[in-house]
C-alpha cells in the first residue's frame, strides 16, 4: 500500500447541458454530455506529514477527526474554507465514513490541494478536488471500494462528482491501476439524473480555448431562475446549454466575453460550460486553436480581468 499519492485533479466541460426539472428533494434532473479538460489542480495526500513536504507548514490548515482518523487539510488558496463545506473535505469524509468495520483505516491523513483552476467557473474544479481526494483516500486505505462504489458515494458529495471520479480515474490510470473497476473509466460520458447516472461513451476530441471574465456565478441562482420558467421544450443536442441564456442576461461581463470570442476567434463553436461564466471555444483543428491562442493572449480586445487558457478535451485512447 502506498504511503503518499500525488495526482492531477482535472476539470470538466459540458458539451451539452439541459435542465429538466426541480425534484422534490431540491436537486435538479439534467441531461448532459461531459468531457475532460487538460486543466487541473494538484492533490497530494499522505499518511505522514513528511510526505507532503513544506507545504503543510507554508499554508493555513485545518485539523479535524473523521471517524477516528486525524485529517490535516491545507490549500494554497485562502478564500476557500477548509471545513465541511469544502468539496475536497467532504470527499475524504464520504470515504472514511463508509469504510467497513475492521478494514484498513489509517490513523492520520495529510492533504494538500494546490489550487490552479478558477473558482465558481462552471468547470467543476471543486468536484475534481473531491474526486481526487476520494480516489486517494480509497487507495491509501487499500482500495476497499470499486470505481462504481466510489461514484455512488460521490453522488452525496456533489452532482458533478460521480463523473469527475470516472474521468479522473481514467486520466490518472497509472496512479490508480489497482482500483477495482478502473477498466470502465472514461474521459467522456452521458449524464442523467442529478449527475449520478453516468454512461461512459467515446470522447469527442477538440482543441479548446477557455476564457473566464474574472467573476463568479452562483449555480443556485441560475437554477432558481430556471425553476421560474415554464413551458420550455427539452433540447438533447450537443453545443446547447440551458443555463447560458440566464447567465449571459444576468452577468454583462459574461456576455461581453462570449461576444468578443465569437467575433475574434476562428472557433467552430463557443459555448458556456456549466453555470458559467467560463466560455469554451471548440476547434476541430488543434493547429488553428493553438494559433488563435497565441494571437489572443496579447490581443487588444482582451480585457485586463479576462483569463485565457489553451488545452485539449476528449483524450483519445485505445481500449478501455
Amino acid at each position: 500500500m502506498n504511503s503518499s499519492i500525488t495526482m492531477n485533479a482535472y476539470a470538466k466541460i459540458n458539451l451539452s447541458l439541459e435542465v429538466l426539472r426541480r425534484r422534490p428533494d431540491g436537486y435538479h434532473d439534467i441531461l448532459s454530455f461531459m468531457q475532460d479538460l487538460g486543466l487541473h489542480d494538484v492533490v497530494t495526500m499522505g499518511l505522514t506529514e513528511d510526505s507532503l513536504g513544506i507545504c503543510m507548514q507554508k499554508f493555513p490548515s485545518n485539523n479535524c477527526f473523521i471517524r477516528g482518523v486525524r485529517v490535516k487539510f491545507c490549500m494554497n488558496y485562502s478564500a476557500i474554507s477548509l471545513g465541511p463545506d469544502n468539496l475536497a473535505y467532504r470527499g475524504v469524509e464520504a470515504v472514511l465514513k463508509a469504510l467497513p468495520e475492521g478494514g484498513t483505516r489509517p490513523e492520520e491523513l495529510y492533504l494538500f490541494v494546490d489550487k490552479k483552476l478558477p473558482v465558481a467557473a462552471g468547470i467543476a474544479g471543486g468536484s475534481g478536488n473531491a474526486a481526487g481526494c476520494m480516489l486517494a483516500t480509497n487507495a491509501l486505505c487499500g482500495n476497499p471500494f470499486s470505481l462504481r462504489e466510489l461514484m455512488e458515494l460521490g453522488a452525496s458529495v456533489g452532482a458533478d462528482v460521480p463523473f469527475s471520479l470516472m474521468m479522473n480515474a481514467r486520466k490518472n490510470r497509472e496512479v490508480f491501476s489497482d482500483l477495482p473497476g478502473i477498466e470502465e473509466a472514461s474521459v467522456a460520458a452521458e449524464i442523467e439524473g442529478i449527475g449520478e447516472i453516468v454512461r461512459p461513451t467515446e470522447p469527442k476530441p477538440y482543441g479548446v480555448i477557455l476564457m473566464n471574465p474574472g467573476i463568479g456565478v452562483s449555480t443556485r441562482e441560475v437554477y432558481e431562475a430556471l425553476d421560474a420558467q415554464t413551458g420550455r421544450s427539452v433540447e438533447e443536442k450537443l453545443f446547447f446549454n440551458r443555463m447560458e441564456e440566464y447567465t449571459l442576461k444576468k452577468y454583462p461581463e459574461a456576455k461581453a466575453l462570449k461576444d468578443a470570442m465569437e467575433a475574434n476567434l476562428r472557433a467552430d463553436r463557443v459555448l458556456m460550460s456549466g453555470s458559467g461564466p467560463t466560455m469554451v471555444a471548440y476547434y476541430n483543428s488543434m493547429a488553428q486553436a493553438e494559433s488563435d491562442y497565441r494571437m489572443a493572449k496579447d490581443a487588444p480586445w482582451i480585457r485586463d480581468n479576462w483569463k485565457i487558457w489553451y488545452t485539449e478535451s476528449g483524450e483519445m485512447y485505445d481500449g478501455r
